[in-house]
């Protein structure tokens, strides 16, 4: 073995430009074992921290689509949301007029003439602010309502065709209706706000005699 190596280095020549190179290239090299350990670490942390962010940007995608399959599957879509859930008025029924007007705190008038038969009578407060009396009968049906304050009280928003404001009793009465018959009475007195308002439409004389009736009571 040390022949064959003395034979093979025996053949090689080595010029003063690659004496040259050889040196120089050898003052250039960190022989330092310290210092090549550390180069040899920060590559090794280099391939760890790339190896890691790939693996953390794997995690996150799992993730996100996790979420967006999750939210896909229980989000009700817009075009089946039909608008915002409105709470329903707190109503409370009494047995008479009488406990309707002590649970309110006010004396609460009655329809005295009414354009039907009544079969049924209902007493109640809506949110204990308005007073709300519900005549029923067999072809028709008339609610009363009474609130301090002078708003418009109804709570119908409907388009008429018909609409008059007439003088009664030196209060102003707008009635609402539609070909001649008439459904809906508004006005404020005292210090108060009144409706009348029929489940089918009536003349306006028979509306009209309801509002006095009403106007009538002291």
């Amino acid at each position: 073995m040390p022949n064959k190596y003395n034979e093979i280095m025996s053949r090689v020549t080595v010029t003063s430009d690659m004496h040259e190179r050889i040196i120089d290239n050898i003052r250039r090299a960190d022989l330092d074992p310290k210092g090549y350990r550390l180069q040899q670490l920060f590559r090794h942390n280099k391939r760890v921290m790339y190896i890691a962010v790939c693996f953390l940007l794997l995690l996150t995608g799992v993730f996100v689509t996790t979420q967006n399959i999750n939210q896909s599957e229980t989000v009700q879509p817009i075009d089946q949301v039909t608008g915002p859930v409105l709470g329903a008025p707190d109503i409370t029924e009494y047995p008479s007029v009488q406990e309707l007007a002590a649970g309110i705190g006010f004396e609460v008038k009655e329809v005295a003439q009414i354009p039907f038969q009544v079969g049924q009578t209902d007493y109640s407060s809506v949110s204990g602010e308005m007073a709300q009396i519900h005549y029923s009968g067999a072809d028709n049906s008339l609610m009363f309502r009474m609130s301090p304050g002078n708003n418009d009280i109804s709570g119908d928003f409907k388009q008429y065709s018909d609409t008059k404001t007439i003088s009664s009793k030196d209060e102003r009465v707008t009635i609402k209706g539609n070909g001649g018959k008439y459904e809906l009475a508004i006005w404020q007195s005292n210090g108060f706000s009144y409706c009348l308002s029929t489940e089918k439409g009536i003349s306006e004389k028979d509306l009209m005699l309801t509002v006095q009736s009403v106007q009538s009571v002291q």
